[in-house]
């Protein structure tokens, strides 16, 4: 038989308190943590991005920790009618997009892929220019 006077009800609470309160302490550690070092990441994208990047967003997981981050940016399109100042703003627009992928001390995956989507495209610009410029050097 067991005899359930002599079990510490009271400090067995308080313990289960006190390990409450740490959990909690260390959840708040962890989300300000991450938070920081997610924005600084995402910031430095923002910096670099200039006028063709959006807001900052973190993103948390189901428990409200930040787990990851982005700033929306209009990626280069190749002009419909390429033209020598249509092709240098793609250009100058592809390498912006590159310099903000490769902004922050430690680029992610997916920011490699833009720069490598970005870099696409400028390749793609930089060939149609040189082919325009030739064209008309020969029409010279």
């Amino acid at each position: 038989m067991l005899n359930f006077n002599k079990v510490p009800i009271k400090q067995t609470i308080n313990k289960k308190n006190s390990v409450t309160n740490k959990l909690q302490q260390t959840k708040q550690t962890l989300i300000k943590k991450n938070y920081n070092e997610i924005y600084e990441h995402e910031a430095a994208h923002k910096a670099a991005a200039g006028s063709l990047g959006g807001s900052i967003h973190i993103v948390n997981n189901s428990a409200g920790i930040p787990v990851s981050g982005f700033v929306p940016i209009a990626m280069p399109t190749m002009p419909q009618k390429p033209t020598q100042n249509g092709l240098k703003k793609t250009i100058d627009h592809a390498k912006t997009v590159i310099k903000a992928a490769m902004a922050p001390k430690d680029p992610s995956a997916a920011d490699y892929r833009v720069k490598t989507k970005a870099e696409s495209t400028l390749n793609k610009a930089k060939s149609m220019k040189n082919k325009l410029s030739h064209n008309i050097d020969y029409m010279a």
